[in-house]
């Protein structure tokens, strides 16, 4: 869930979330951000939140990757990315197929992504936009005394109405009048 961004827009809850493949739902327990891996060959994912300090060899390493391979990613990706400069934060997600690295997601903007492929014995480094499965739902209501009696009225789930309720305490509320 850290990795989720909401956000409301005239009155729409809006969420992202920073990978490709990603894909957000609300329900009983609240945001979610789930990711599906094709399944061709068995796929392990793993995610790394970046901390201050850390350098991106010495992360790979922690994950067994050899220095060599994190040397010929920072050297084939110079052109799209400079691996020196990844920040503290940042989620970077990890592909290995049959325990070798097979692919880094890195997310560059809420727009587009870096990915960095294994290539037979080198690596390919893309960038990608983010493309989002949005789904609109719309419920109407009026709030008469509660968000979450009106919410329960309206069979919006009861994590989804404490997620609006976060969101907008937030908010900065002014009387027009």
């Amino acid at each position: 869930m850290d990795n989720i961004i909401p956000w409301v827009i005239g009155g729409i809850l809006m969420v992202t979330a920073p990978f490709i493949g990603s894909k957000i739902t609300i329900n009983n327990s609240g945001l979610e951000a789930q990711t599906e891996l094709a399944s061709t060959d068995k796929k392990e994912a793993t995610e790394y939140t970046i901390k201050t300090g850390d350098t991106f060899t010495g992360i790979l390493g922690s994950f067994q990757v050899p220095y060599e391979d994190a040397q010929t990613i920072i050297n084939s990706s110079k052109e799209v990315f400079d691996f020196t400069k990844i920040q503290a934060g940042k989620v970077l997600r990890f592909i290995f197929a049959k325990e070798a690295l097979a692919s880094i997601e890195y997310p560059l903007s809420s727009d587009e992504i870096l990915v960095v492929q294994k290539n037979k014995d080198s690596f390919i480094t893309i960038t990608k936009p983010i493309v989002y499965d949005i789904q609109i739902v719309s419920k109407k209501g009026v709030i008469t005394d509660s968000l979450f009696l009106t919410a329960s009225d309206l069979d919006i789930p009861i994590a989804s109405a404490k997620t609006c309720v976060a969101i907008l305490s937030r908010c900065e509320y002014r009387d027009w009048e």
